[in-house]
């Protein structure tokens, strides 16, 4: 399994984390027992506009 840029894998061992893995690849050595999520952890980022009277924002 390879971790690409921007996500992260969670291993799980029996629905405990046990580690968790940054960019590259992954090996899985107890197959049937692990279990590995990838999540996004990219910065989110949203502009938001104001409609104001004041010069003072």
């Amino acid at each position: 399994m390879q971790v690409d840029e921007g996500q992260a894998a969670i291993e799980l061992v029996q629905s405990q984390i046990v580690a968790v893995h940054g960019l590259g690849p992954i090996f899985r050595p107890f197959a049937p027992f692990t279990e590995i999520e990838l999540v996004n952890v990219r910065r989110q980022a949203r502009q938001i506009s104001q409609n104001v009277a004041s010069s003072d924002k």
